[in-house]
């Protein structure tokens, strides 16, 4: 079951930095008086995507992530496990690709682990569905 948790917790400043990339992110692409809600998700979610480059399903979930951008999706953040360990283990990321879904409910930074692997893009939108109702409640 997704719950509404806030992140909390001795994070290092690589993390720190992922999420407050996000909240930039959130803070520029807001759009006052929009009521889509594929743009309220977008201006209110974002991806934190850890992968290897040697990944063969990383690639996979990179083009799949890569279609989700041309969709319009605003927020996501590519974090490479070899590049930044602390990071990955901060989040608890061992396997690879791994997703999360970070949230911004006025101010307060939210998250979800959606997966552990490969999601197909279908399941990739259901799973941002869900946590999004979870979060926010209804799509508007």
């Amino acid at each position: 079951m997704i719950t509404k948790k806030a992140v909390r917790g001795p994070f290092s400043a690589m993390s720190r930095a992922c999420a407050v990339a996000l909240l930039v992110l959130f803070t520029q692409t807001a759009r006052a008086g929009e009521n889509s809600a594929w743009e309220h998700i977008t201006d209110n979610m974002g991806i934190l995507y850890f992968f290897k480059p040697t990944c063969p399903y990383c690639r996979e979930q990179s083009g799949i992530l890569d279609k989700l951008e041309k969709r319009g999706w605003k927020n996501l953040v590519r974090v490479d496990i070899t590049q930044s360990p602390q990071v990955a283990e901060e989040y608890g990321v061992s396997v690879v690709p791994s997703l999360w879904l970070i949230g911004n409910a006025e101010g307060e930074i939210l998250s979800a682990h959606i997966s552990i692997g490969l999601l197909s893009e279908q399941e990739l939108l259901r799973s941002i569905e869900d946590v999004y109702r979870a979060w926010f409640g209804p799509a508007i």
